[in-house]
């Protein structure tokens, strides 16, 4: 964001510099170098100040007015380049913090499947010790247990690695304490793809660049034409020589005499038509990233929904599973299966609402749904 507003700064500065005149050029005649020989003696002249004169040259008619526009044509691209900035940021941010709540739900769920594996460990062993289950049996059960715990400590890693993130995106330091209020949710949302496509083509600011660039090509194509014409210059001369003391104005035109300018205007020409070519292809670019982001967030809702399914019928398996394993109608790699199951289904809801999190500000960043707030302009 501040290497954007600098070059916002950067470009008001060109913007200056092109909409003010040329300097203007002085030149000095200075005299008595030479020695002279008057009745056989050499004598050398006191030295003076013969002659000077000031020129101020001038853009060719109507060319210094289109060089400040085109100027502030790139102050207005480095403004839009700032609110892209601020799309993505925007994206990046709420992608973390989705990472975040998603890495918090996912050490919960890993904390879940711990204690259950402590609790089938402790079933186990009371039956082992009953000798009504084998010692692999218990064995097993300790290695499900110790595989609980490490899947836990990754999870907890994995959480203190988005919250850095987030941390850095915000500007705080990355070890900065992180207390996120919210959960991961999904709120059922109307997508109309005609009403987006179009919101995409009136704020995207790349889009908008875009046409500024065919607006300042055609500009700087103009100028080339105009600067076929003379640069005109007047100036202002005084003489001071022994034998003449005067003054005199001075005007006059330099003449674009060998090339015409033809060289640049050719090259103007087809930068036009090359910035036109470009802004066709990102119309067409955006309309193919929206339509894209549309239909990805509607998979990433319609996905949530069987999702949400999944996690009620896993709940309820558990408790099944559990009933049944107590009663010794279901055996040992049959529970152990079943918890592998409902640990994964959990895990998958709660990336579905991770992922849908994410595709939704995807899509918001593309139609640029998120204004800079008034203290970050």
């Amino acid at each position: 964001m501040e290497e954007a507003r600098k070059d916002i700064e950067a470009s008001k500065g060109r913007r200056i510099t092109e909409g003010a005149f040329k300097g203007p050029e002085v030149t000095f005649e200075i005299g008595g170098f030479k020695s002279q020989e008057i009745d056989g003696r050499k004598e050398t002249p006191d030295k003076n100040l013969d002659s000077f004169e000031v020129l101020q040259p001038f853009d060719p008619p109507g060319v210094r007015f289109l060089k400040e526009k085109i100027a502030h044509s790139g102050v207005k691209i480095a403004e839009g380049e700032l609110l892209l900035t601020w799309a993505e940021v925007s994206e990046e941010v709420k992608e973390a913090f989705a990472g975040v709540l998603y890495s918090e739900e996912a050490a919960k769920v890993f904390k879940s499947n711990l204690a259950a594996a402590r609790q089938f460990r402790d079933r186990v062993e009371v039956k082992y010790q009953s000798a009504t289950a084998l010692k692999s049996e218990s064995l097993r059960a300790k290695i499900e247990v110790l595989k609980a715990e490490e899947e836990l400590l990754e999870a907890e890693n994995e959480n203190y690695v988005y919250k850095a993130n987030l941390s850095l995106l915000l500007g705080r330091p990355s070890g900065a304490s992180i207390q996120l209020e919210g959960a991961l949710s999904y709120e059922s949302t109307d997508l109309r793809h005609k009403e987006l496509l179009g919101r995409a083509i009136l704020k995207r600011s790349d889009f908008s660049n875009q046409r500024i660039r065919v607006d300042a090509s055609e500009k700087a194509y103009l100028k080339s034409k105009l600067a076929f014409m003379p640069e005109p210059f007047v100036g202002f001369s005084r003489t001071r020589e022994d034998f003449e003391d005067d003054y005199s104005v001075i005007l006059g035109a330099r003449l674009p005499s060998w090339d015409f300018n033809a060289g640049e205007m050719k090259e103007k020409k087809a930068s036009l038509e090359k910035e036109k070519i470009r802004l066709k292809s990102l119309e067409g670019q955006i309309e193919e990233e929206v339509y894209r982001l549309i239909r990805e967030v509607e998979l990433a809702a319609r996905k949530i929904g069987i999702q949400k399914k999944a996690i009620e019928e896993a709940n309820e398996l558990l408790r099944e599973v559990t009933l049944l394993y107590e009663e010794g109608d279901v055996n040992f790699l049959v529970y152990l299966e079943n918890l592998k199951v409902i640990k994964e289904t959990r895990l998958s809801y709660f990336n579905s609402l991770k992922v849908y999190s994410e595709k939704l500000a995807e899509l918001e960043r593309a139609i640029q749904a998120t204004p800079i707030p008034e203290e970050q302009k």
